[in-house]
């Protein structure tokens, strides 16, 4: 697929979109039998997965994401006073929540990047957005004008919460994910521990994540405990635990291993990226 002319604007399309939805570009010149499979017969041509919807507008940023975006299945909440108890104060889901308030004064975010963040963060963090103009109790009540703030789980309430001063998705998630609790990072004994229950079925399964002292801790790390439910997420440090590392001929840093229900282990050689399987993604 020759991407000369989309190139400029699809690069900037996926920097936009970056967490939000996975990009890919296909060959076809490389990859035909592939091209021909999915009825790919005109280049460059844009399809969004799993909908195997082909895009035929404008090939410019701003009408490709507002094309992607119709297909983002995440949700934020339009909080207003009516809803207020029910979807925070009675939120049974035990997660943080990023809000923005909107009102004169300062900046808050728009909806479509509360939108991003929504995707960002599923499954870690609700959003919300507040319009102060519409909702001044609901404003009075959280002592916000305007802003963004993130809120631990169980404590949206007045004077509380983190400000967030950016307005880019990007920057916004990253500071979002810095709030949230590390992996479990494991000791010698402890892991030793987990590898003898496992052995006898008393333990469910773990994906322990091996670093080379403060080299491996990648913020996006922080969202797998969600996305893997039948898991335990560990960290090991093999500058500490040279001789276990060694024994399980770790070498290579980071490395993931899942330690099975069984016993067994397997090793993930692949790059360190962090994809939701529920993701739209267009190639």
């Amino acid at each position: 697929m020759n991407f000369t002319l989309l190139a400029p604007d699809w690069r900037d399309v996926a920097r936009q979109l970056e967490g939000v939805i996975r990009i890919g570009a296909v060959n076809c010149e490389d990859d035909w039998q592939l091209c021909r499979m999915q009825g790919i017969n005109s280049y460059p041509a844009l399809v969004i997965y799993p909908l195997r919807e082909k895009y035929y507008g404008d090939r410019t940023t701003k009408p490709l994401i507002n094309f992607a975006m119709k297909h983002v299945t995440a949700q934020y909440k339009e909080l207003w006073s009516g809803n207020f108890k029910s979807e925070v104060e009675q939120d049974e889901s035990g997660l943080p929540w990023l809000i923005t308030v909107c009102g004169d004064g300062g900046d808050c975010l728009e909806p479509r990047t509360c939108l991003k963040l929504a995707a960002m963060l599923e499954d870690l963090v609700q959003v919300g957005l507040v319009d102060c103009h519409s909702n001044p109790k609901l404003c009075e009540k959280l002592g916000r004008d305007y802003g963004t703030y993130f809120y631990p789980a169980g404590n949206v309430k007045r004077g509380e919460g983190l400000e967030i001063s950016s307005l880019d998705a990007q920057d916004i998630a990253r500071m979002v994910l810095s709030q949230l609790p590390d992996v479990t990072v494991l000791d010698k004994t402890t892991f030793e521990d987990i590898q003898e229950k496992l052995k006898t079925g008393q333990d469910q399964a773990w994906l322990i994540h091996f670093v080379e002292g403060d080299g491996g801790h990648d913020l996006e790390l922080r969202k797998l405990p969600a996305m893997l439910n039948d898991f335990h997420i560990g960290r090991v440090d093999c500058s500490r635990m040279r001789s276990k590392c060694n024994e399980l001929h770790v070498h290579k840093f980071p490395s993931f291993m899942v330690f099975k229900e069984t016993g067994g282990t397997e090793v993930y050689y692949g790059q360190c990226v962090i994809l939701r399987s529920t993701s739209r993604h267009v190639v």
